[in-house]
C-alpha cells in the first residue's frame, strides 16, 4: 500500500491494483476525474506502484513503466504535457 497526497493504491497478492482518493487530476486511472470513496480496481498485471502528490506510476509484471495524473512539471517522463486520466506506457529514451 501506498498514499499520495491526496491518493491511495493498494496492491492485492493477485498483482490487481486498486486506488481511491482524489482523482481530480486522473491520477486513479480509471479514465475520469471522478473522486473515489471506495477502492475501485485500476490495472492487473501490477509488480509494483508509486504514488505521488497528483500522479502515479506503475510498474508491470512485465517490467513495462506506466503512469496517469499530472504532467504539469514532467513527472510521467514521457515527453507529454498534460498529464493523462487513464495510465499509458512510458517509454526509456535509447
Amino acid at each position: 500500500m501506498c498514499a499520495g497526497s491526496y491518493h491511495t493504491l493498494v496492491l492485492k497478492t493477485d498483482n490487481s491494483l486498486w486506488g481511491c482518493g482524489l482523482n481530480l487530476l486522473g491520477m486513479l486511472g480509471d479514465d475520469t476525474n471522478t473522486n473515489r470513496n471506495t477502492l475501485i480496481k485500476i490495472a492487473d498485471g501490477v509488480k509494483d506502484m508509486s504514488a505521488g502528490g497528483a500522479h502515479t506510476l506503475v510498474l508491470k509484471t512485465d517490467n513495462s513503466l506506466w503512469g496517469c495524473g499530472s504532467n504539469s512539471i514532467g513527472q510521467l517522463g514521457d515527453g507529454a504535457n498534460p498529464g493523462s486520466y487513464f495510465l499509458v506506457r512510458i517509454l526509456f529514451p535509447k
